[in-house]
């Protein structure tokens, strides 16, 4: 006979497992005092409007890409932004 009450199966709340699990991997890691800031927007958004003027000024996107260290197709999708 089974005994009533007790659920055979373990339950977690999907949070209490993932925190489990980001404990168990990240355990010898400190965490930053503050959040982390990306220090390259600034130089990016600089660059893509060059890019985008030069491609108003006619150059070719492999003129572009070639003058950035970028691929083609990063120009395109800069330009298409």
């Amino acid at each position: 006979m089974l005994h009533t009450g007790i659920d055979l199966i373990s339950r977690f709340d999907v949070l209490k497992a993932v925190e489990i699990i980001l404990n168990a991997c990240y355990f010898d890691i400190p965490l930053p005092s503050a959040p982390q800031k990306n220090k390259h927007v600034r130089h990016k958004f600089a660059r893509n409007q060059l890019i985008i003027a030069q491609y108003a000024d006619g150059a070719s996107l492999s003129e572009i890409a070639d003058e950035f260290g970028i691929s083609e197709q990063r120009v395109h999708q800069i330009l298409r932004k």
